[in-house]
């Protein structure tokens, strides 16, 4: 697994919390947490970008948004920032896979002229 540094910046909604606490704690128990009664397991949480960005300064990537209990978005769970250097090994992997992408993009193009 590659190494990478990160940040992390979570708001939680209170109201939001205490709608869904009940169910949350119930999938953690479902999930074989019974020994901790305040653990909670959103399995279906979504979070809805507001942003996602690269920073030249020191190459981050950042994904933020606000995170939902499940896909309906009918309970807003909070906020969520994340800022992440990948490993080198992940950017190649990155770089390689948009080279195929734009190699059949190209291809594509030189075909319709």
């Amino acid at each position: 697994m590659a190494s990478f540094r990160q940040s992390v910046y979570l708001t939680i909604d209170g109201d939001g919390f205490e709608k869904s606490k009940k169910e949350a704690n119930q999938n953690a128990r479902d999930e074989g947490m019974e020994e901790l009664e305040n653990d909670f397991r959103y399995p279906n949480a979504i979070i809805t970008p507001d942003e996602i960005g690269f920073s030249e300064s020191d190459g981050s990537l950042n994904l933020s948004g606000t995170i939902y209990t499940d896909g309906s978005q009918k309970t807003e769970l909070g906020y969520l920032s994340i800022d992440i250097v990948p490993d080198l090994d992940v950017v190649l992997d990155i770089i390689q896979f948009y080279m195929k992408k734009l190699g059949k993009l190209k291809t594509v193009l030189e075909a319709t002229k």
